[in-house]
């Protein structure tokens, strides 16, 4: 699947998943994001040795 088809693809079951859940997009796209962003530093080895996450807190009030 080329990338772009892929980011058509995500942002359309990402828009799909706010209509059903009845919370606007962007909610839904944050919450995707910090997700995957989450998982790749956990993933990497390099990354996860080397970040250090102090005192950082990320909270999403749903609407």
């Amino acid at each position: 699947m080329k990338l772009q088809n892929q980011a058509k693809s995500i942002r359309q079951k990402l828009s799909n998943l706010s209509q059903k859940q009845g919370v606007s997009y962007q909610y839904i796209a944050t919450s995707f994001l910090l997700e995957r962003l989450v998982a790749r530093i956990v993933s990497d080895s390099k990354l996860y040795k080397s970040i250090i996450f102090k005192g950082g807190y990320v909270a999403l009030d749903r609407p």
